[in-house]
């Protein structure tokens, strides 16, 4: 017994290498994107507390903290591959 033939596909046909050249393009860095986690509230309360105290907003504040914490803790890893 034959195999019945295949659905035809819906997909229809693929895009012109013309229609297709801006998809290579990488984003903007510095386009600013969503950050969604869970924290506690007690976290939450202490985070915008320091950052009133700083004059700062919780973003700014967040930022620094992590820069802060990159260049204390990768700045040997990135030396010992002679980079940065």
């Amino acid at each position: 017994m034959a195999k019945p033939p295949k659905p035809p596909t819906k997909k229809g046909a693929p895009p012109t290498s013309a229609a297709t050249h801006r998809n290579l393009k990488q984003p903007n860095p510095n386009r600013l994107v969503d950050l969604n986690f869970k924290v506690s509230f007690d976290f939450k309360k202490r985070m915008r507390q320091l950052a009133l105290e700083q004059n700062l907003n919780v973003k700014d504040l967040l930022i620094r903290a992590f820069e802060d914490y990159e260049r204390k803790h990768r700045s040997g890893i990135y030396s010992e591959l002679g980079m940065r």
